[in-house]
């Protein structure tokens, strides 16, 4: 290589590399979720924000799994203290579902959780744990309850039904009929919350199908067949707002398939559906919800909202549209 080739060569590398340094960081910035290596607690935030309001459960979700596969529990309670209100329990939610609990050293996790988790967020990490359990040993009723009741009296949680629920749709809810079969085996006073998840996965994949719900709610007892019902209006309905679907006309059509006492449980379904999705902006969520032309129904989901929100901030969920429905 002569000395002008050189001169050249190294000219276009000086070039090249400041270019390449922008392409690459253009790309990061237009990642969804941004992650903690990259980001930091108040910049992540702002890159949160930026998602459109019906994606941001979404992404602080994610950025919660990102924290806690590449952060400490400390780490992740810095960047807990940044979440705005609305997002915080996506957040840690998200991480919840990634944690890489040890069985082995569970009272050393478990003081992990206590000694850095907001006491409100620790739920769903005894969730976590439970769920991981779940997909170990789902098969074995007996045996995951006899841990349910260990892990309570560890950490206190009264309820880790939500953990069990997730674990047996996440293991076995590829096959719904054998997620079903498998949810029966449970004692009956948590049927409803395991069928309602399973519900969700089947409004997840299919939709507001009249047609999945006539298949599968027979082969689920009759009391639990409308906590099934709510699931899967919860599920298709998350997607629906992701979406920007005109999904009302289709919640309509599924409440006609369905016995009348399920209807309390489909105005259940959308409004846990609207906070998932909206929880963090009151108005965009009241703004979905006008999609509800009756006022009858649009006056119980917006109750329910409110019920639902309790008193963790001054959210108003009016029972009164701006414009009536007719």
């Amino acid at each position: 290589m002569s000395t002008k080739q050189a001169i050249d060569w190294k000219r276009r590398l000086l070039l090249g590399v400041p270019l390449l340094v922008v392409i690459v960081w253009l790309v990061i910035r237009q990642i969804e979720v941004p992650h903690p290596w990259v980001y930091g607690p108040t910049a992540s935030v702002e890159h949160i924000m930026k998602a459109r309001p019906s994606r941001r459960w979404v992404v602080a979700h994610s950025y919660g799994a990102l924290a806690a596969q590449n952060l400490d529990f400390a780490e992740i309670r810095v960047r807990g203290n940044e979440i705005p209100l609305g997002l915080e329990a996506a957040y840690y939610d998200g991480a919840a579902h990634h944690q890489q609990a040890n069985f082995e050293e569970l009272d050393e996790w478990i003081k992990e959780i206590q000694s850095h988790v907001p006491e409100v967020q620790r739920n769903f990490f005894y969730d976590g744990i439970m769920r991981l359990y779940v997909r170990e040993h789902g098969g074995s009723p007996a045996k995951v309850m006899e841990f349910a009741q260990t892990l309570s009296s560890k950490t206190g949680a009264k309820d880790l039904s939500n953990g069990i629920r997730i674990g047996i749709q996440q293991e076995f809810g590829g096959d719904i009929t054998k997620a079903i079969q498998v949810a029966a085996t449970y004692p009956t006073d948590i049927h409803g919350s395991l069928y309602e998840e399973l519900g969700w996965r089947v409004g997840n994949d299919e939709g507001f199908s009249a047609s999945h719900w006539k298949q599968y709610s027979k082969e689920i007892p009759s009391r639990s067949q409308c906590w099934f019902a709510e699931g899967i209006v919860r599920g298709a309905l998350i997607i629906g707002l992701d979406q920007k679907s005109d999904w009302w006309p289709q919640v309509k059509s599924l409440r006609a398939s369905l016995p009348q006492p399920c209807t309390k449980n489909v105005y259940s379904g959308i409004s846990e559906a609207l906070l998932i999705v909206h929880g963090d902006n009151p108005n965009t969520m009241m703004e979905a919800a006008k999609h509800i032309d009756l006022l009858q129904d649009y006056q119980s989901v917006a109750a329910l909202l409110k019920k639902k929100q309790g008193n963790a901030s001054p959210r108003d969920f009016s029972t009164t549209q701006n414009e009536p429905p007719n």
